[in-house]
């Protein structure tokens, strides 16, 4: 159905002999859009053949121009993309700061002892409250166990060991085990001493290099079966 929206007339096709005829709206309200064909008699809904426009009646496609930007509104795509990229650039380099902070904070008593990386620490305790640890490198510390002796009342032993830091820089006097173990290898007791445990009061914590140092470990005897006795640092 063609319409003429002016006139309030269309124009209707039959679809049974494809008669075209005109119909009002005045007469399409009448029976809701339903007619009969003159021709054939067939009767069918108006409204619901409304024909396409054809190609020629086809609506103008009108361009919509958009405002002209002003001076002060212009803005370059690049720009448009700079603020969130730089806040992300920023936002990635503190959280990388943050985490390497946290690492190197978590590291600190094993990378401190690390000479390629005790520099930045050194570094870092110039500036934060922090106090660099001793160097500490407890396989270079050589220790000699010498044969323990039963001074007699009351019931200990003396235990003489030779300790010697053989590495190039001071560093602690070590915390030590010993086991003391039976002819069978039993193992018949046990202790675990600290340097102000077995030093001399008064005495440097701190083992020079390459300076040999005899201490004398005062021990409670387990018994006759002690017949010798094993010794690690700590």
């Amino acid at each position: 159905m063609n319409s003429d929206p002016a006139a309030g007339t269309h124009t209707c096709t039959c679809p049974g002999c494809e008669t075209r005829f005109r119909v009002t709206d005045a007469q399409l309200a009448v029976a809701n859009g339903r007619v009969r064909c003159g021709a054939c008699l067939t009767v069918f809904d108006c409204g619901d053949l409304i024909a396409r426009p054809e190609p020629d009646e086809a609506p103008a496609i009108v361009p919509i121009k958009a405002p002209a930007a002003s001076a002060g509104t212009r803005r370059n795509r690049n720009d448009s993309t700079s603020v969130p990229v730089g806040l992300f650039a920023t936002a990635y380099a503190a959280a990388a700061i943050l985490l390497a902070g946290l690492v190197f904070g978590l590291m600190f008593p094993a990378w401190s002892q690390q000479p390629t990386v005790r520099g930045v620490y050194q570094a870092a305790c110039a500036i934060l409250p922090c106090e660099l640890p001793s160097l500490r490198a407890l396989d270079a510390i050589a220790i000699t166990p010498l044969p323990a002796e039963r001074p007699g009342f009351p019931p200990t032993l003396s235990v003489p060991v030779e300790l010697r830091n053989q590495a190039p820089f001071p560093q602690p006097f070590p915390v030590l085990a010993v086991r003391m173990l039976s002819a069978d290898d039993r193992e018949l007791a046990r202790h675990r001493l600290a340097p102000k445990d077995y030093l001399p009061r008064g005495r440097s914590l701190n083992m020079a290099p390459k300076k040999p140092v005899t201490i004398e470990l005062q021990l409670e005897d387990p018994g006759r079966e002690a017949a010798h006795y094993y010794l690690s640092a700590l």
